[in-house]
Parts: C-alpha cells; structure tokens; sequence
C-alpha cells in the first residue's frame, strides 16, 4: 500500500489521523508469523479478521504438518456471529 491508500483513523481518544493498520496471525505455541496483511486504518477488525485467517490457512496446510487452525484468538469487539459463521 502507498501513502496515497492511507485512511482516516479515529483513535480511541476520539482524534484522528492517517493510517494503516497491520494484522498478523500467529501460531501461539511456536510464535509463527502465519500471515500479516496490511488494511485502511478506517477498516474495523470484525470486517478484516477473514481476510487475516484466510491465507493464514492456506500458509499453514503448505507446511510439513499441512494443519488447519483450529481456534482463533480476537479482541473482544471482533468476534461476532456472523463471522464465526463463515469459518
């Protein structure tokens, strides 16, 4: 992503500014970068979370292992219904 791709972000304490948000999976018990993605700052994490897990997925099943994630740890606010649905 280029600067011009940054997106208004509001912070907690209610201002703002440009930014990028960066999510990563990662395996807990070996600490494994299974993917990181890069997403507009104004993107909410219940909106970004498949698209972190997705390819996630598709690096862990091309290690010897070839496992498939079996849980997955979110923030509070991003676990909803209608994602855990689609897993």
């Amino acid at each position: 992503m280029s600067v011009p791709d940054a997106r208004v972000m509001k912070m907690k304490k209610g201002n703002t500014h440009l930014a990028f948000k960066q999510e990563d999976v990662v395996e807990l018990a070996t600490e494994v970068i299974l993917s990181a993605y890069v997403q507009h700052g104004n993107e909410s994490d219940v909106h970004t979370l498949l698209y972190s897990i997705g390819p996630a997925q598709g690096n862990y099943q091309k290690t010897p292992s070839n496992a498939e994630i079996e849980k997955a740890v979110a923030d509070k606010v991003t676990i909803r219904n209608e994602t855990l649905a689609q897993f």
